[in-house]
């Protein structure tokens, strides 16, 4: 049963991550090719949503709250890595880099952001 708590807490962060960053696209009217200020932009705001992942894996998790913040750090990497691999992606490559490496960091932050105020004794579960 933990282990499926686990699984779920990432789960749930990473669909909900790909969930705002998606809205917040077609809001902003990301969807398609644009120019670089525009997916810089949509770098910038991928990190806060990758520190709000963080921070709902953390809080989802039943054990190691960071490790399950860096589990989604990583599994961001993969998919934002994994767009090199295909040609007809409508952003640059550095887009792609740039929003799998800037996963992990913050994805660890929102993580780091829960122990934090646990140990403080603001969030009790």
């Amino acid at each position: 049963m933990r282990i499926l708590r686990r699984f779920l807490a990432v789960a749930a962060a990473f669909v909900a991550v790909l969930f705002v960053s998606r809205v917040t696209d077609l809001v902003l009217g990301h969807d398609g090719a644009a120019d670089n200020a525009t997916w810089l932009s949509a770098a910038g705001y991928r990190c806060l949503y990758f520190a709000f992942g963080g921070t709902l894996a953390a809080r989802l998790a039943p054990d190691y709250p960071i490790g399950h913040a860096l589990a989604l750090g990583v599994l961001w990497l993969a998919m934002g890595l994994s767009g090199l691999f295909f040609p007809h992606t409508p952003f640059p490559a550095w887009y792609a880099i740039a929003v799998g490496v800037e996963a992990v960091p913050f994805a660890w932050l929102g993580g780091w952001m829960v122990v934090r105020r646990q140990r403080r004794g603001r969030i009790f579960s």
